[in-house]
C-alpha cells in the first residue's frame, strides 16, 4: 500500500474542551489550515456538545461551511457526519447541491445514521432503534443520489419516497459529491458502506481499524466491488509539541478535564493506544501503523487549533513529511 496519506482537520469539535466559540475562530482556523496544507476541513453535525449536554456555542455545519466556502478556494469542507434523522433526504440533497456550488465542487458528503440520543430526544426528534435508523440510512443515500443523477427522480424505500421529483440544478461534482459513510457496525452499517460509500470512516486502535478494514474488504466482495473503490479514513485527536514532555503534559491536562469519565479514568496505557501524543516525529511513526492497518486518510482532531502555532507545527513536520 502507498503510504501517501491525506489529513483532513476536525475544524467543529463539539466537546466541550475547545476554544472555538466564535464565527471568526472558524474563519482563522480553516483558513489557516488551507495555506498549512489539509486536505479539507470537517464538522460536526450536532446541536450541543456531547457527551453531555451544556451551553457551549455549536453553529449548524451547514450553514458554518456554506458561509466558510465563501471565502476559502482549495480546501474541501465535509461533515464528519451528518445525521440522517436530523434532515429529510430532500432537504438534505438541496442544502448539499448548494455548498457543491458555493465552493465550485469542494464538498465531501459525510453521512450517518445518527446516535447521540440525548440530542434526538431534547429536540424531540424520533430516534428509532440501530436497525431502522440504519435501514433509513440506505434509503437516504439511494434516494440522493437519485436526485442528483437522474433528470427526474423516483424511489420507493420503506421509508422514504420519490415520485417524478425534480432537482435542479445537479451538483457540480460528477456524478455527485464523494459520499463518506461513518460507522463501524460490522453486520450492518459496514455493508452499507459496501453498498453507497466512497468512502469509510471509523477509528480506535490499529488493531481495530485493520478488523474493520478485513470486514469492509468482505463486504465489498460480496457486493460486487473492488476493495480499493472506498477509501479507508480515520479520526484519530492528537497532542503534539516540539517536545515529548510538553506534549504529554498537554495530553493528561486533556484527559484529566475530560466531561466523559471513562476518558478521565482510563489507564495511561489505554488512553495512548488510539491517540498521537508526542513530538511530530513521534506522531508520524504512529501514523505509519495506521496506514500498516490501511487507513489511507485521517482527519486530525486537534484540541489546541485555536494556536496557529500548532497548526503550523503539524503542516510542516507532519504533514509534509508523509
Amino acid at each position: 500500500m502507498s503510504e501517501k496519506l491525506d489529513f483532513g482537520l476536525l475544524a467543529s469539535f463539539t466537546f466541550p474542551l475547545t476554544e472555538v466559540q466564535s464565527f471568526k475562530d472558524f474563519e482563522e482556523i480553516v483558513t489557516n489550515a488551507e495555506e498549512i496544507g489539509f486536505d479539507a476541513a470537517f464538522f460536526n453535525d450536532h446541536f450541543v456538545p456531547f457527551p453531555s449536554p451544556q451551553p457551549t456555542n455549536i453553529f449548524d455545519c451547514w450553514t458554518l461551511m456554506s458561509a466558510l466556502a465563501a471565502i476559502t478556494y482549495k480546501i474541501k469542507l465535509g461533515t464528519m457526519v451528518s445525521a440522517i434523522g436530523y434532515r429529510h433526504p430532500s432537504v438534505l440533497a438541496k442544502i448539499g447541491t448548494t455548498i457543491d456550488h458555493v465552493s465550485n465542487g469542494r464538498l465531501i458528503f459525510g453521512i450517518g445514521a445518527g446516535w447521540y440520543i440525548d440530542e434526538y430526544f431534547m429536540h424531540g426528534i424520533d430516534y428509532p432503534k440501530a436497525g431502522k435508523r440504519i435501514e433509513q440510512l440506505k434509503e437516504a443515500v439511494e434516494y440522493i443520489k437519485n436526485l442528483w443523477t437522474q433528470d427526474v427522480a423516483s424511489y420507493v424505500g420503506k421509508h422514504y419516497k420519490l415520485e417524478d421529483a425534480i432537482h435542479e440544478p445537479k451538483p457540480v461534482q460528477k456524478p455527485f459529491p464523494p459520499i463518506w459513510i461513518g460507522g463501524s457496525g460490522e453486520k450492518k452499517t459496514l455493508k452499507v458502506v459496501a453498498q453507497h460509500a466512497d468512502a469509510s470512516n471509523f477509528g480506535g486502535t490499529t488493531e481495530n481499524v485493520k478488523r474493520l478494514n478485513d470486514i469492509l474488504d468482505g463486504y465489498c466482495v460480496e457486493n460486487g466491488r473492488k476493495p480499493g473503490e472506498i477509501l479507508r479514513t480515520s479520526g484519530l485527536l492528537i497532542h503534539v509539541a516540539k517536545t515529548e514532555e510538553r506534549a504529554i503534559k498537554k495530553a493528561k491536562a486533556y484527559k484529566n478535564k475530560h466531561p466523559r469519565k471513562e476518558v478521565k479514568t482510563k489507564s495511561w496505557k489505554t488512553y495512548v493506544q488510539d491517540r498521537l501524543i508526542g513530538t511530530p516525529e513521534q506522531c508520524v511513526q504512529k501514523l505509519y501503523e495506521y496506514i500498516d492497518a490501511g487507513m489511507q486518510y485521517t482527519i486530525l482532531i486537534v484540541p489546541d487549533m485555536h494556536d496557529s502555532s500548532i497548526l503550523r507545527l503539524i503542516g510542516e513536520e507532519i504533514i509534509n513529511k508523509i
